[in-house]
């Protein structure tokens, strides 16, 4: 078998599953309906399986980032716990740099994106500190 097609297939399940991140995350910004806490596992289960090739995530990290982005600061519901993870999985999977440039800057979300931090249940554990990563 040629090197390319096993790189083709390899990569098949990938694309695949690229089609249902984007609905899931168009899913979680609809005001219609609450995001449930078992999409944000499905969106951490797919975005896991491109830790060998997180390069492929790049066309979708706009959309991606916008929508955790968008949820987080939209609702206090306890669907905020799973969009943290979703977001830390992102974190980990392409990396800080290339996720943070699509995320809103201003300071004035500051304020808010903390509260829902510190309102998630890890965030509330006795000795548990969120730690501010210095620039």
């Amino acid at each position: 078998m040629d090197p390319d097609e096993t790189l083709v297939g390899s990569l098949d399940p990938l694309i695949n599953e690229s089609g249902d991140l984007l609905q899931l995350c168009s899913g979680i910004t609809d005001p219609r309906r609450s995001a449930k806490l078992e999409e944000f596992k499905r969106i951490q289960t797919i975005l896991e399986k491109y830790q060998e090739k997180s390069e492929l995530l790049d066309p979708l990290l706009p959309c991606v980032t916008s929508s955790i982005a968008e949820f987080l600061l939209s609702n206090e519901d306890a669907g905020s716990q799973g969009a943290f993870r979703a977001l830390y999985t992102l974190f980990k999977v392409r990396g800080f740099k290339n996720v943070a440039r699509h995320l809103p800057h201003t300071v004035n979300l500051f304020e808010t994106v903390a509260y829902r931090l510190l309102r998630t249940p890890e965030g509330n554990e006795p000795g548990r500190s969120v730690k501010a990563r210095g620039v």
